[in-house]
C-alpha cells in the first residue's frame, strides 16, 4: 500500500544504476539487495525483453555477477545458491 507503481520503481532503480554504474572502468561495485531490484537490474543491464524478464529465476539469497566488456553487460552468474546447501538444516 502507498508504494510505487512497477513502472516508478523501475525508474528509481533504473536511474540509481546509472549513477551506481559510472564509477573508472576498472571498478568492481557490489550490491547487496532485494529480489524486485535484482530483476530490474539484469533487465536494464542485459536488455531482456518482457517475456525473459517474467522468467528470471531469482531465489533468496542468490549471486547474481555481471560483467562489462567495454560494450556491453553479459552474465557471468546467475541465481546462485549453492552457497546456501545446508544452512536450512543448521537452523
Amino acid at each position: 500500500p502507498e508504494g510505487e507503481c512497477r513502472q516508478a520503481f523501475h525508474s528509481t532503480v533504473a536511474t540509481a544504476l546509472r549513477r551506481l554504474l559510472t564509477p573508472p572502468a576498472d571498478a568492481t561495485v557490489l550490491l547487496v539487495v532485494h529480489r524486485g531490484v535484482i530483476a530490474v537490474a539484469l533487465a536494464e543491464l542485459l536488455d531482456l525483453p518482457a517475456a525473459a524478464r517474467r522468467d528470471l529465476e531469482i531465489g533468496l539469497g542468490s549471486i547474481h555477477e555481471l560483467a562489462h566488456d567495454g560494450t556491453a553487460w553479459r552474465a557471468v552468474h546467475l541465481n546462485v545458491v549453492a552457497h546456501l546447501a545446508g544452512l536450512e538444516a543448521a537452523t
